[in-house]
């Protein structure tokens, strides 16, 4: 498929919340949303309508067929990604899904393949690769040492007021969140790995491993409060805190002593308040009060599309994070 010419032409299918914040990514990234498809036209058109009147329509074979995107985004409910990615594969788009991408590894790898056959592009939003603080963290990988320790832990109000299914279904669907940090961090298959599993109620997962020379830990919430997403690596030489609602780290230095075992709490404190303050007046600059990282993966996905390169994230890690995520939630 030959390289796109002039600003990328998106359809953004599913109007709700995701929906708007990739119609914003897509605009920073230096596209244009051409069509929306919602099946709620009154949805729709208030999407369209902030995003220079794009095409409304009910289906995604009518929006490709009028408004000639290059791109698609899939903002639906994890059943439609399926159908829905097959279809924008078949018309010839690059993709976007939110995660997860399908509801099975074979599923994943199944899209991964038509992509590949169909010479396009498709990719799953794990969004906090791209953060700066992840970003940040990745890149001092090499310096940290060998990580011994990976922990992250999500409490999530997402599922308040739902039934157990609910709980279970929302705390399925950040799972891979964790996973994705978790493969590109230590850069070993986590799927191979023997995962214990404590399912103690609806919306409580634990999940832990030994990968390599590496532990594993993910605790995922849907009671626990206050609501948060962090994730902490404990290298050799040094420990990164990532706080992923907010997008930064905090970086602790090795070193010990008994004055640095006093004065611990008061610096991480005072690195933390420092960092926390920092990002969010970028944030403010940048007008991006939602979803760090999701603008970075946009933009690295369009260049790739651009320029004829690799997804952001590979075929590799994508349907790793999908067969870790079977696994575990196999042994609920």
């Amino acid at each position: 498929m030959s390289a796109p010419v002039g600003p990328l032409r998106a359809v953004v299918v599913g109007a709700g919340l995701m929906g708007r914040w990739h119609a914003d990514a897509i605009a920073h990234a230096g596209g244009r949303v051409a069509a929306v498809v919602d099946t709620d036209i009154g949805r729709a058109r208030a999407l369209a309508a902030r995003h220079g009147g794009a095409l409304v329509t009910a289906d995604l074979e009518s929006a490709a067929r009028e408004a000639s995107p290059a791109v698609a985004h899939l903002c639906t409910p994890l059943e439609t990604h399926q159908p829905l990615a097959s279809i924008a594969v078949a018309l010839g788009l690059h993709v976007v899904v939110e995660k997860p991408m399908a509801p099975s590894a074979s599923t994943t790898q199944s899209l991964l393949a038509m992509a590949e056959a169909g010479g396009v592009l498709i990719v799953p939003t794990h969004q906090f690769l791209f953060q700066r603080g992840a970003l940040r963290a990745q890149r001092a990988l090499a310096s940290l040492g060998p990580v011994h320790h990976v922990d992250a832990v999500a409490c999530s109000a997402g599922a308040d007021g739902g039934s157990d299914a609910d709980r279970d279904r929302v705390a399925s669907e950040i799972l891979p969140h964790p996973l994705a940090l978790t493969t590109r961090i230590l850069a070993r298959p986590l799927a191979e790995a023997s995962w214990q599993v404590q399912h103690p109620a609806a919306g409580e997962l634990r999940a832990s491993a030994a990968v390599g020379a590496s532990s594993v830990s993910i605790l995922i919430s849907m009671r626990g409060r206050p609501t948060r997403n962090t994730l902490r690596i404990t290298a050799e030489r040094a420990t990164v805190h990532l706080d992923l609602f907010h997008g930064f780290a905090v970086f602790e230095g090795g070193a010990v002593s008994r004055g640095r075992k006093i004065l611990h709490p008061f610096a991480l404190s005072g690195r933390t308040l420092l960092a926390a303050g920092t990002n969010l007046a970028a944030r403010a600059l940048r007008a991006e009060s939602a979803y760090p990282g999701l603008r970075e993966l946009v933009r690295r996905f369009y260049e790739a599309v651009r320029r004829g390169g690799e997804s952001p994230i590979t075929a590799r890690e994508t349907v790793d994070v999908a067969a870790a995520r079977d696994a575990i939630v196999a042994r609920w």
